[in-house]
C-alpha cells in the first residue's frame, strides 16, 4: 500500500498496516450512481479504511467504507480526544466504543446469507503510561441472513451471524488526531476541485432532459450510462465524447479517473462495481 496514490493517512506496525484512502467520486447525474439533486458526491463516494495483516504471509486486507456524512459523524466523536469520546459513545465494561455495521446486499453466500462488515473503535487507558490512551480499530467480515430478504435496512437475524475474518490495529492518540486532521482537510479540498465537474455533469443532464422532452417517466431508459450499442443515450459530457471508455465486464460507461485507475491496477477498464467485485473475489482466495 506504500505506493497507493489514493492514500491520505498511513501507519505501520510490524506485519500490519493501517491506511485511510480516497474513494471519493463526483455525482454524474446518471441512474446507477448519480443523484438527481444538487449534491456533489455520488452514491458510491467513500472514505475507505484499510487494515492489512501480512502475518504468516496471510496478507489479509479488510476494508470499511464511510460516506462523507458518516465520516463527519465518526470524526466528530474522535476529535475531542478520549474524554469527549467517552461521553458520546457506548460504554462497554467501562471502555468507550464506537460501532458501525453495514450489510452488503450484493455479495451472497450459500442459503441466502449476505456479507456483513463491522467496524469498531475502542479507547483504552495505557496502564504503563500515566495519562496516556490507545485506540483499537477493528474491521471484520461475516455473514448472516436478512430479517427481510427484500429490505436490508431491517438488519439480520442475530442467531445466523458468523464471523469470517477480522483485523485490528492499535493507534496512539497522536496518530488518531493526525488521521482526523489530514482527512478533514482533504475532503473540502477535493470538493472544491470537483465542483466545476459537478456543474458540467448537471449541465449535461439538463441537456439530456430537454432532448427527452423532460419525460421523467422514462428516465430509466434515457438516463442510463451509454451502453449496449444503444443510439438513444446522450453521453454525460458537454465536450466531445468519442474517446469515452466502457467497462470490459458489463459495458457501462466509465469515467476517465476510474478508467486510469483500473487499467493501471488490472490491465483493463472496469467500472466501480465490477472492480469492487474483482477485489472481493481476490480477497476471498487469499
Amino acid at each position: 500500500m506504500s505506493s497507493n496514490i489514493k492514500q491520505i493517512f498511513k501507519s505501520g506496525r510490524d506485519t500490519k498496516v493501517f491506511a485511510v484512502e480516497d474513494d471519493l467520486s463526483v455525482n454524474d447525474f446518471y441512474n446507477e450512481i448519480g443523484i438527481l439533486k444538487a449534491i456533489l458526491h455520488s452514491k458510491v463516494s467513500r472514505i475507505t479504511m484499510i487494515i492489512n495483516d501480512s502475518k504468516n504471509n496471510s496478507n489479509t486486507k479488510l476494508k470499511f467504507c464511510f460516506n462523507v456524512n458518516e465520516w463527519k459523524e465518526f470524526s466528530n466523536l474522535l476529535k475531542d480526544g478520549p474524554e469527549g469520546f467517552g461521553k458520546n459513545c457506548v460504554n462497554t465494561n467501562t471502555k468507550p466504543k464506537y460501532k458501525k455495521t453495514k450489510i452488503n446486499k450484493y455479495t451472497s453466500f450459500e442459503d441466502g446469507y449476505k456479507e456483513i462488515r463491522n467496524f469498531s473503535v475502542s479507547c483504552n487507558k495505557d496502564n504503563q503510561k500515566e495519562g496516556k490512551y490507545y485506540w483499537t480499530i477493528s474491521i471484520s467480515i461475516g455473514k448472516g441472513k436478512l430479517k427481510d430478504p427484500k429490505n436490508s435496512y431491517k438488519g439480520i437475524i442475530k442467531e445466523t451471524y458468523s464471523e469470517l475474518k477480522q483485523n485490528y490495529f492499535v493507534l496512539q492518540t497522536e496518530e488518531i488526531n493526525e488521521m482526523i486532521e489530514m482527512v478533514n482537510k482533504y475532503i473540502p479540498l477535493w470538493e472544491n476541485s470537483m465542483f466545476p465537474i459537478f456543474l458540467e455533469n448537471r449541465k449535461a443532464f439538463s441537456k439530456r432532459l430537454i432532448e427527452n422532452n423532460s419525460d421523467y417517466g422514462t428516465i430509466g431508459r434515457w438516463n442510463n450510462s451509454p451502453n449496449k450499442n444503444s443510439g438513444d443515450y446522450i453521453k454525460n459530457n458537454v465536450n466531445d465524447t468519442k474517446n469515452s471508455e466502457f467497462c470490459s465486464a458489463c459495458n457501462v460507461h466509465v469515467d476517465e479517473k476510474t478508467e486510469k485507475i483500473t487499467n493501471s491496477k488490472y490491465g483493463r477498464t472496469l467500472c466501480y462495481k465490477c472492480s469492487n467485485e474483482l477485489n472481493k473475489t481476490k480477497g476471498d482466495k487469499k
